[in-house]
């Protein structure tokens, strides 16, 4: 089910922000996107856990490694790109414990959980993890597409060493349009993933980073992104 197209295009973004850093956008990566799509919608979903807004459909099953570890062999090891070489021990047990996982956000579930608008990494120098690349994989239609994938700075820092989350406890109850106030302050856009259908979007887990969301844009329908951590 998760076979790769024949016609899948490679884009390299480099120099983003002050640390110059990269990331890649793969488009046309599945060869049929609509049995994903199909297959997201026949499972049960599970609310997220790590401050993200939404639900999760968790399957697990080899198939995602069978099919998509080729083409990320090739990417995550590409030091031209990522301007420093990547640990394949570490890459190789993300790996071994892939499993099929896909977000669903809509703007229910971005009601009920603002803060998880606020930028954050999935791996800080104080709280390290395995991951060393996060992807995301665009599954709405066309005409469903919004947003992105952000990075960010904050205070002239891509990467910060602790997580945000206890200065976020304290502001879990503030409007939307106060969450939105302390990103125009606290936070710079430095470079904004499109979102598009059948696109996949690979970035460091190490920098500032969110969904980008708005109020409006999911509320007929949700945004459907499955995620790896490599």
């Amino acid at each position: 089910m998760f076979e790769l197209s024949d016609n899948i295009e490679v884009t390299v973004i480099t120099d983003i922000g002050i640390d110059r850093r990269s990331a890649v956008i793969i488009d046309n990566i599945y060869k049929n996107p609509e049995e994903v799509r199909e297959f997201v919608s026949s499972r049960n979903k599970y609310g997220a856990k790590g401050g993200m807004p939404g639900d999760r459909v968790i399957e697990e099953t080899c198939e995602v490694k069978e099919n998509l570890k080729p083409l990320f062999d090739d990417l995550c090891f590409d030091q031209d790109v990522w301007g420093k070489p990547t640990d394949r021990s570490s890459y190789e047990e993300q790996w071994d414990k892939a499993i099929f996982m896909c977000n669903i956000i809509n703007d229910e579930t971005i009601k009920n959980n603002l803060v998880g608008l606020i930028p954050h990494q999935d791996n800080y120098r104080l709280q390290p993890m395995s991951g060393q690349f996060g992807v995301v994989i665009y599954l709405n239609t066309p005409e469903e597409c919004k947003g992105g994938t952000s990075i960010w700075s904050m205070e002239g820092q891509m990467s910060i060493d602790n997580s945000l989350y206890p200065y976020l406890y304290h502001i879990r109850n503030e409007s939307y349009d106060t969450i939105q106030s302390i990103m125009d302050l606290k936070f710079r856009k430095e470079c904004l993933l499109e979102m598009k259908y059948n696109r996949a979007v690979m970035y460091p887990t190490d920098i500032l980073h969110s969904a980008e969301l708005k109020l409006g844009w999911f509320s007929d329908y949700s945004r459907i992104a499955q995620v790896l951590f490599l």
